[in-house]
């Protein structure tokens, strides 16, 4: 008889059913914690908007205020989210009493990466779609689901971006 240890990995092995993430590009990132995503994420929008956006972008130095990007004169609040196993994405920490202009959601599949931006008075008001309590009964923060046809693809961050906050250019408080 083989010895313990490997009669349990052996039996885990024919019950395991590989994960999509498995070799997958953003495995990595899977793998790492929600706060680290998040600070991924954030990165990740900061670095395309100063790249394709606008060369004056600020990241918000205070972890935990109210947005953390500043693009064209807007405030965007970043949220990352990596596909669950219904192929949707849950963007978790979404607070309707902070102040900032735009929610840009970040969904990141195993292959692939996706976003959206809504203005924070879609947010406020649900017109994006209802958001869900994280806990019952209390009303501080909600999680919004998207599937990746609500969802654009990443090569499409300049245009979109571009178009929705020139768009918004004259109305700060959404």
């Amino acid at each position: 008889m083989e010895d313990e240890l490997t009669l349990l990995r052996n039996i885990a092995e024919k019950r395991n059913n590989p994960s999509k993430w498995t070799n997958s590009t953003f495995e990595i990132i899977k793998q790492m914690t929600t706060s680290d995503k998040g600070e991924i994420g954030e990165e990740f929008i900061y670095v395309m908007c100063v790249s394709l956006v606008d060369k004056g972008a600020k990241r918000n130095p205070h972890s935990r205020d109210a947005y953390d990007i500043k693009v064209l004169g807007k405030t965007i609040e970043v949220k990352t989210a990596t596909e669950d196993t219904h192929n949707k994405f849950q963007f978790n920490g979404i607070r309707y009493q902070r102040i900032y202009d735009f929610l840009l959601v970040l969904g990141i599949a195993p292959n692939n990466v996706y976003f959206n931006i809504y203005t924070s008075a879609d947010v406020k008001t649900q017109k994006i779609g209802v958001l869900v309590p994280m806990e019952k009964g209390t009303v501080g923060s909600h999680k919004l689901t998207r599937g990746i046809p609500q969802l654009f693809d990443i090569p499409q961050f300049k245009q979109v971006i571009t178009k929705v906050l020139q768009d918004r250019q004259g109305n700060n408080n959404e």
